[in-house]
């Protein structure tokens, strides 16, 4: 039998690298509006500063030299290295028996059975972003 991880946990694996993402991304975002505070720049939103048309504004409002410095921060690539490893155990016991009642000799049936299974699940992939790609609209 091949294990499968998604047949082991509940919450898909594509869920949980997306909560990581999200995760990631709202630390960014909260640097990037402390670093706007910080700088004394305005108007620029954190949650979408790697669009075109954010980096164009901060440019024309701040300088070349200060657009170059957040562009070389939102080419900053993130690697993420998942590595699930899960274990199942399904165990089925079951029994019965019959005797007859109002009888003097011990006369009976039982019956027993068991099923036990076990398999394990390993999963492990990369995946990247960079800084611009959490930062946009799109993301």
């Amino acid at each position: 039998m091949h294990p499968i991880v998604d047949d082991v946990s509940p919450v898909p694996t594509e869920d949980i690298v997306a909560s990581a993402r999200c995760a990631l991304r709202l630390g960014i975002v909260d640097k990037f509006r402390k670093w706007f505070e910080d700088e004394g720049t305005t108007g620029i939103d954190p949650n979408v500063a790697a669009d075109e048309a954010e980096i164009a504004d901060l440019e024309l409002r701040y300088g070349k030299t200060t657009a170059q410095g957040y562009k070389d921060y939102v080419g900053v690539a993130i690697a993420y290295d998942f590595d699930f490893e899960l274990e199942e155990h399904n165990n089925a016991d079951t029994g019965f028996g019959f005797r007859l009642p109002f009888s003097h000799s011990a006369i009976g049936v039982d019956a027993s059975t068991n099923l036990h299974k076990s398999r394990t699940g390993k999963r492990t992939f990369k995946s990247q972003d960079t800084v611009g790609q959490l930062l946009t609209r799109y993301w």
